[in-house]
């Protein structure tokens, strides 16, 4: 024990000294006081944003420092059994999991806050989304009745919800800023697109048998690709999924933007989308 809490402190002392890390955990097993003489050391880092805003499950990000700071972790405990998990990127039951372990630095109590807001609130969304998804797993060996009629009725919700897309292309932001219940309606019509997507996608996947991908996005990339949509769809559908989350956290003008871009160009993709998973339903039920 007094060799780990040496370890730990030195630990502490180097993510201090690290301007790039606003905050650091160590979790798992060595945190948790269940680790053995084979223990990896599980070790979580958020670097601080480039920009003013939250950072997180930024998929496709590489942070320039994370490999040097992985050797220096190694190097500070003299054992290459040392896993380093970037926040910013991880999923959110993952990133969940590790605020919740032995600070090493917080450096921003006001940026630990929010991340934590965010995560612990996604985390359970994602939980949810995972017992809904076995459940339909779990039904049979495809589509079924229920789960069937479940698939037509947010293909209508979609197919309802795009005929927005001309009200909301003529807000203006003085419009968003100012009305709260335009603003609102506006949100809300993204979150019930992106939303829908995700349903799709999990019904689509789990009636067909597939496992749980890792999270909503990867969740709707594998779908779009056994739909067999265009590859290139994914990373569209990619940033919808972020802005979604980010909905409740971003600055005004910052989502403003976005949901500018989603308005403007949006409603393609959607198309395919549908016309793809009516496809899908239409064969499936052939074979009910």
């Amino acid at each position: 024990m007094d060799k780990q809490n040496g370890l730990i402190r030195k630990l502490k002392e180097y993510f201090e000294k690290r301007d790039d890390v606003a905050m650091a955990f160590l979790f798992g097993s060595r945190a948790e006081d269940r680790r053995h003489s084979g223990s990896d050391w599980d070790i979580a880092v958020y670097f601080k944003p480039e920009v003013e805003r939250t950072e997180w499950e930024e998929h496709n990000r590489e942070y320039p420092e994370e490999t040097r700071v992985w050797g220096d972790c190694v190097d500070i405990l003299k054992t290459d059994k040392v896993d380093l998990l970037v926040l910013n990127r991880a999923p959110a039951t993952i990133a969940d999991s590790a605020i919740r372990g032995v600070p090493l630095v917080v450096k921003d109590r006001g940026l630990w806050l929010e991340f934590m807001l965010i995560i612990t609130s996604a985390a359970e969304d994602l939980r949810e989304f995972a017992r809904d998804y076995y459940e339909i797993y779990m039904r049979s060996k495809s589509l079924t009745l229920r789960d069937a009629e479940r698939l037509g009725r947010i293909i209508e919700f979609i197919n309802n919800q795009m005929t927005l897309y001309s009200v909301f292309r003529e807000l203006t932001f003085g419009e968003y800023e100012k009305d709260l219940i335009k603003r609102g309606a506006a949100e809300r019509w993204v979150e019930n697109m992106v939303n829908s997507t995700m349903d799709i996608s999990k019904i689509v996947l789990s009636s067909s048998k597939k496992p749980m991908p890792y999270g909503y996005a990867d969740t709707i990339r594998v779908a779009l690709l056994y739909l067999n949509i265009n590859d290139g769809f994914w990373q569209k559908f990619l940033d919808w999924v972020k802005l979604r989350n980010a909905l409740a956290h971003e600055y005004t003008d910052i989502k403003w933007k976005k949901i500018e871009d989603f308005a403007k160009t949006s409603e393609p993709y959607f198309q395919t989308l549908v016309k793809s998973a009516q496809t899908f339903l239409e064969r499936e039920r052939e074979g009910v």
